[in-house]
C-alpha cells in the first residue's frame, strides 16, 4: 500500500511540475521516409510535441505499404489519428462509409476558406465539406536538369519533346545519362503523364485522363505519344530498374545525368545537398505545352481516434508558420495564401506564375481517377515500357482496356 501511495504521489508531483509524463499520442501513418521528406515532417511533429503530445511514427516505404499498415491497424481496432491519403474517389469511398471525420467545425475556427487556395479547398472537400487535411501543393510534371551536364554536352534545355529527342544523343555521346529514371511503375507513370500533357496539350490531356475519355488515346495524337514514350527508353541507364526516386535525383546532383522528370519534391533533395535552383540545377515544367500538373498531399482523420490529438496534428500541419518551413524542406508550395514564400527557391516564383493562369494548370490524374483505374493504368504503362515486344498499337489498346475494366 505504501509503495502504491508513493507512486501516486510521484505521479502527482511530476504532473504539477509540468512534465508531460502521460502525454496523449498522435499516431500518424505516412510514407515520407527520404531525408528531405523526413525533415519536412519533423516540422509538424515538433509542433505536435510542443502542444504537449507524443508523436508516434508509423511509416511505410511507399503509399501502398502505408495504406496496408493503416488497414491492418484498423482491422485490429488500433486507432490512428492521421493517415496520408489521396484526394478523389478513394477519399469519397471512405467518407461514404463513415470512416472519416468531418472537419468543417475545425476548418471554420481555423479560417481555411479564407486562407487556403481554391484548388486546395476543392481537393480537400467532398460534397461541400472538409474531410481531409492538406499539407502542401506539388507540381508532378517538373523537368529538372544538371546545368553542368548540359553545359558540357553543349545542349540547351528543350522547349519541346522533339528537342529533347535531339538533345539526348548528344548527351550520351558526351558520356552522361540523358534521362535519369527510377524504374518503378509510379515513376514511369510520371514520365508518361508529363509527355502526354506536353505533347497532347491541356484540352486533350484533360479530356483523356480527367474526364474519363480514355478511348481518345486511340488517336493520331495518342499513338504519337505512346510511340515517343517507347523511344525515350533508349536514353535511360542500366541501373534504372527498381531505383528509388531520390537515388535517381542524386544522379543529377552528382552531375552524372542530365534530366529527371519528377514532382517538385525532388527539390528537397537538391536543397539537402546544398544545391540551388538556377545555379546548380535548372527547373521548368516538362517540354511542350506549358502547364503545371497540380496535386495536393492530404491526410485523413479516421473516426474512432482521439479528436483532441487529431486537432493538434491538424493545427500543426496547416498553420502559416509551419507551412513556410515545411514547404522549404519538402520542395513544395504552401497551401495558404498568407504563408510567406520569399525564402523559397527560384522554381516557386515560376510555379506561382503558372498557377495564376487557369490555362497553364491542370490536375494530376491521381487526384481524379479511382485507385483501381490509376493502378490499372500504371500496370499497363509499365508493362509497355518494360516489354519491347509490345507494339505501339498493342500498348494503346492495353492502356484503354485496363482503365476501362477497372472503372
Amino acid at each position: 500500500m505504501k509503495g502504491k501511495m508513493t507512486k501516486l504521489a510521484l505521479a502527482s508531483l511530476l504532473a504539477s511540475s509540468g512534465m508531460n509524463v502521460f502525454a496523449e499520442e498522435v499516431s500518424v501513418v505516412h510514407f515520407w521516409v527520404t531525408g528531405s521528406e523526413s525533415k519536412a515532417l519533423s516540422v509538424i511533429s515538433d509542433d505536435v510535441k510542443d502542444q504537449g503530445f507524443e508523436w508516434k511514427d508509423i511509416s511505410g516505404n511507399n503509399r501502398s505499404t502505408a495504406i496496408s499498415l493503416f488497414n491492418n491497424m484498423r482491422a485490429a481496432n488500433q486507432p490512428v489519428e492521421a493517415v496520408i491519403w489521396q484526394p478523389g474517389p478513394g477519399l469519397h469511398e471512405m467518407v461514404d462509409a463513415d470512416q472519416v471525420r468531418n472537419l468543417d467545425g475545425l476548418a471554420e475556427r481555423l479560417a481555411w476558406d479564407e486562407n487556403f487556395y481554391s484548388s486546395v479547398q476543392e481537393l480537400s472537400k467532398y460534397k461541400g465539406s472538409y474531410y481531409s487535411v492538406p499539407t502542401n501543393i506539388h507540381g508532378a510534371n517538373w523537368m529538372f536538369y544538371s546545368k553542368e551536364v548540359l553545359e558540357k554536352a553543349q545542349v540547351e534545355p528543350p522547349k519541346s519533346w522533339q528537342e529533347f529527342m535531339e538533345a539526348a544523343p548528344k548527351i550520351q555521346k558526351a558520356g552522361y545519362i540523358p534521362l535519369a529514371l527510377g524504374g518503378e511503375a509510379w515513376q514511369e507513370r510520371i514520365l508518361f503523364m508529363s509527355l502526354a500533357l506536353g505533347e497532347g496539350g491541356k484540352a486533350w490531356f484533360d479530356d483523356v485522363f480527367l474526364n474519363g475519355n480514355i478511348e481518345q488515346l486511340d488517336s493520331e495524337k495518342g499513338r504519337k505519344i505512346v510511340s515517343m514514350f517507347r523511344d525515350l527508353n533508349q536514353f535511360v541507364d542500366n541501373g534504372s530498374p527498381g531505383r528509388n526516386w531520390n537515388d535517381t535525383t542524386a544522379l543529377l546532383i552528382q552531375d552524372k545525368a542530365a534530366f529527371q522528370f519528377m514532382g517538385d519534391w525532388a527539390k528537397g533533395e537538391f536543397a539537402a545537398a546544398g544545391q540551388k535552383a538556377n545555379v546548380d540545377y535548372g527547373c521548368s515544367v516538362a517540354p511542350g505545352y506549358e502547364a503545371l500538373m497540380v496535386q495536393v498531399d492530404n491526410f485523413i482523420a479516421p473516426v474512432g481516434a482521439n479528436q483532441t490529438a487529431q486537432d493538434a496534428f491538424i493545427k500543426a500541419a496547416t498553420s502559416a508558420e509551419s507551412q513556410e518551413q515545411f514547404a522549404s524542406y519538402k520542395g513544395s508550395l504552401p497551401i495558404r495564401k498568407d504563408a510567406s514564400v520569399d525564402h523559397l527557391d527560384a522554381c516557386v516564383g515560376y510555379a506561382f506564375n503558372l498557377l495564376e493562369d487557369s490555362n497553364k494548370q491542370t490536375l494530376n490524374p491521381t487526384q481524379v481517377m479511382s485507385p483501381d483505374a490509376m493502378g490499372a493504368l500504371m500496370d499497363a504503362v509499365t508493362n509497355y515500357w518494360n516489354n519491347p515486344r509490345v507494339s505501339v498499337d498493342q500498348g494503346v489498346s492495353s492502356i484503354i482496356a485496363s482503365v476501362r475494366m477497372a472503372q
